[in-house]
């Protein structure tokens, strides 16, 4: 039953690993070249961008598979086909819109938003709104006829390109000054996604689906105007919850623009500087620090914490059409199984993801960002949101499998909201400063994650097994981190060379895990039987178990 939700799982998981991955690497010389104060122009523009083209793209591939997969399910191939040539129509058209207001109003967002450096990257990003919404669109209607490939290709070619423009233009441009590099760097986005939207399209004209045959069902005859309000009732709901939070990142920066200066004085004021944790800040100015800081949360956490985030929410988006599909087939029992599954997986990914990045944030950031390792205590801190902010985006997919859609949208405004509060409380306290940033990011997601698995418990009748799903995985989790962390430390001591400590201590945290998780019940025979691949080791984890 779970094979086919984690076969696609896998097929994005690992395009979105070596996305990421790729990621990570192009940013080690980006940041080398433009450093945090550059991270921190390049990432405030680029935190704009994803808030504009979430209306027009970033809930596409969710909704538009689900739509998609529910007409072909009963084959209904036709009406599915409409469902893509329709959202193409209004989300081409409303991308549009966005990038001229993007470019248009560059210099008033850069006001707004206090940083009047953000004006060129602003305007660089414009086109790229376009580019991507097509892709999207294309991505999810390819999501709902079942093939994970094409997204899984595009996003590694688009991600390639991405990151040699994104180096080689930061690179030319750094001579006439970071604003520009930083500029270089979104240009470098745009052409990633030209790359990107080329593959996709090669391959959907390859692929010849079957757009023609239909059979009789609710589907029949079905108007632009019915199909545009389909996508609209599947596809506002997944644009206002994504929305919420890209607003809040953007929120998260206009805080640190106005509120972190104030603390920043204070702790100089009383020679604080080992409070501020930016290298060399006895020599820099107050605005200097604060875009350093800036840097460090938007260039370096938030991208590290992304690579686990990324590969769990790959299951999220495998299942959304999976889960879709049984609904419509009212088999409400074989929905709730996938949904105790995509968690349960989930939390076997994002617990030993949050333990080995708090254990070893700063041989990380050594390893990751040698000219520029500041920021390996927001790593250390604030890892541990990647337990519920996988739990609160796969509980969300969920629900949207399940035409549920407001549910998420609600809760996560009650989550930002409390989030902004928490930002406000803790940006008062100088001791905290950026830390608060990355403190709220975790209780915002506890909240949110509560709320949504709350909801699932008590109006679709989810139970689920929190031993299971959380307190096993811990376990293992713990047993693996401490093997790991002896094995790091003894290497360490013994060769001085901390990058090979950290390579063995991970391979060893990894086997670990394996046998630990199998020891103590978070592994199940089952999980093995649904993960692909995992049937392999069935005989493994018995020999395990038994013993």
């Amino acid at each position: 039953m779970g094979q086919n939700i984690l076969k696609g799982a896998m097929i994005l998981s690992i395009a979105s690993v070596i996305s990421k991955i790729l990621g990570m690497l192009y940013k080690i010389p980006i940041t080398n070249i433009i450093g945090d104060q550059g991270n921190a122009i390049y990432a405030s523009a680029y935190n704009m961008y994803i808030l504009l083209i979430t209306f027009s793209a970033i809930g596409m591939p969710t909704a538009i598979s689900k739509l998609v997969s529910e007409r072909r399910e009963i084959g209904a191939f036709r009406e599915a086909h409409r469902v893509y040539k329709v959202a193409l129509i209004y989300s081409v058209l409303l991308a549009f819109i966005l990038a001229s207001t993007l470019w248009f109003g560059a210099e008033f967002i850069a006001t707004f938003m206090q940083n009047e450096l953000l004006v060129m990257p602003l305007k660089a990003l414009a086109p790229t709104s376009v580019i991507v919404t097509i892709m999207a669109v294309t991505r999810g209607y390819l999501q709902g006829t079942g093939d994970m490939f094409p997204t899984a290709i595009s996003q590694v070619v688009e991600q390639i390109f991405n990151a040699i423009f994104s180096v080689v233009l930061a690179y030319m441009f750094i001579s006439y000054g970071v604003v520009e590099a930083a500029t270089g760097s979104t240009l470098g986005t745009g052409l990633g996604a030209v790359f990107g939207l080329i593959t996709l399209l090669i391959i959907y004209v390859r692929k010849k689906i079957n757009t023609t045959d239909t059979v009789a069902s609710k589907f029949d005859n079905e108007s632009p105007t019915i199909i545009l309000k389909a996508i609209l009732w599947t596809v506002i709901p997944i644009v206002l919850s994504t929305s919420i939070f890209a607003i809040i990142t953007n929120i998260d920066t206009l805080m640190l623009n106005t509120m972190l200066p104030n603390l920043v004085e204070q702790l100089i004021s009383h020679n604080r500087y080992d409070l501020v944790n930016v290298t060399g800040a006895i020599d820099m100015t107050t605005t200097q620090i604060v875009d350093s800081l800036a840097g460090q949360y938007l260039g370096k956490y938030l991208t590290l914490i992304n690579v686990p985030v990324a590969l769990i929410l790959t299951i999220g988006m495998a299942a959304t059409p999976a889960i879709a599909a049984e609904m419509a087939k009212e088999d409400f029992e074989a929905a709730r199984a996938k949904t105790y599954m995509i968690l349960k997986i989930g939390s076997l990914l994002a617990v030993p993801s949050a333990v080995g990045l708090t254990l070893y944030a700063k041989p990380i950031m050594e390893l990751i960002y040698s000219h520029s390792p500041d920021g390996h205590r927001l790593i250390a801190y604030g890892s541990i949101a990647i337990i519920f902010i996988a739990l609160a985006q796969l509980t969300t997919s969920v629900l949207q499998g399940m035409g549920r859609q407001y549910i998420p949208t609600r809760n996560a405004l009650i989550a930002c909201i409390i989030k902004i509060i928490v930002n406000f409380i803790f940006l008062q306290i100088p001791i905290i400063n950026i830390y608060a940033v990355v403190h709220s990011t975790t209780i915002c997601y506890v909240v949110f994650a509560m709320l949504n698995i709350n909801y699932l418990s008590k109006n679709i009748e989810l139970k689920l097994d929190w031993k299971n799903i959380v307190f096993r995985p811990v376990l293992a989790s713990a047993i693996m981190g401490a093997g790991s962390f002896v094995v790091y430390y003894g290497l360490f001591l013994t060769t001085g060379m901390s990058s090979v400590a950290l390579i063995v201590a991970i391979i060893i945290a990894i086997i670990l895990y394996g046998i630990f998780g199998i020891l103590v019940g978070a592994i199940s025979v089952e999980d093995l039987r649904n993960i692909p691949g995992g049937r392999r080791f069935i005989s493994v984890a018995n020999k395990f178990s038994s013993n």
